[in-house]
């Protein structure tokens, strides 16, 4: 049986403050997360060191090599940030183009059809408003999947 205030945690042979709990049956549950980002490419070694009653102090030790990837710096303040919410519906923000080599449905702009040019580019529109769009025998609510011909699926979920 393993002793958990035996339990420890070494990352690259340093000690690391671990959480030990248990054990739960025959479980105990070492946590620990690591606060510094780990350099792409960097190879670690952990090992976990504890007190055996019968096989007495073990070691089990592992190495990795942390995936290459780039590391990104933003800056403090985002660069652009877009809630859409200045958008008047039917409208692109301000500056933006949008381009489509869409079929034309049904001609003319419409933003109750959703089979109309208006929905043949990028387009905002108020959720409350999407989700009144009556097509016939189609009446979509907040929870309905409505999917544009063409395009993947698009599910709506209203703020209550």
């Amino acid at each position: 049986m393993v002793n958990p205030s035996s339990v420890s945690l070494l990352v690259d042979g340093a000690a690391m403050p671990a959480t030990v709990a248990g054990p739960v049956g025959t479980e105990i549950t070492i946590d620990y997360t690591l606060t510094t980002i780990l350099d792409p490419l960097s190879i670690h070694t952990l090992a976990l060191a504890y007190q055996d009653n019968n096989l007495g102090r073990q070691t089990n030790s592992w190495s990795f090599t942390v995936a290459n990837y780039q590391n990104i710096f933003l800056p403090a303040n985002p660069i652009y940030s877009e809630n859409f919410d200045l958008v008047p519906e039917g409208g692109l923000p301000a500056g933006w183009v949008s381009t489509n080599w869409t079929d034309t449905l049904n001609a003319g702009l419409n933003l109750d059809d959703p089979l109309s040019d208006s929905y043949n580019n990028w387009v905002a529109i108020n959720v409350d408003h999407y989700t009144s769009i009556n097509t016939g025998s189609a009446s979509y609510t907040a929870t309905d999947t409505y999917t544009t011909p063409g395009q993947p699926p698009c599910r709506v979920t209203s703020a209550a």
